[in-house]
């Protein structure tokens, strides 16, 4: 209703201006092209890994044979208890990326950097979030 109201209101004093809602690019998941590829082609980056839920997700990818890059704190899980090394141990199999999630360079040099543990290049192809809190 707040919404009808204000646009007809600006509407009203201003007849020139438009307030159709543009349309949203089209994208339909089911067609990404990663869905034909094999799990093993498919490039997945989980943010969170630590968490209760994020532990859970990384490793179920890896059981079914996902190509998985787990971006984390370095001190990181509840209370920041876990370090580096307790991480890598953790997920056996995964690329494990160690940065800031709230920093956009970070993210971008770190998390999707596209060479892999074995030096090929790869893109990422799913982000799956398991983001809780800053805190742990």
């Amino acid at each position: 209703m707040l919404l009808r109201a204000t646009t007809e209101a600006a509407t009203a004093s201003d007849p020139t201006v438009s307030l159709a809602a543009a349309s949203p690019p089209s994208f339909d998941p089911a067609s990404a092209p990663y869905r034909s590829r094999a799990a093993k082609d498919v490039r997945v980056l989980v943010v969170g890994p630590t968490g209760y839920i994020g532990k859970f997700v990384v490793k179920e990818l890896l059981a079914r044979g996902f190509d998985v890059v787990a971006f984390s704190r370095e001190k990181s899980g509840v209370g920041g208890k876990a370090d580096a090394e307790a991480t890598r141990k953790k997920f056996a199999g995964a690329d494990i990326r160690f940065g800031n999630v709230t920093d956009s360079e970070s993210l971008r040099a770190v998390a999707f950097d596209p060479m892999t543990k074995d030096g090929r290049e790869k893109d990422v192809d799913v982000v799956v979030s398991c983001l809780a809190s800053r805190t742990g």
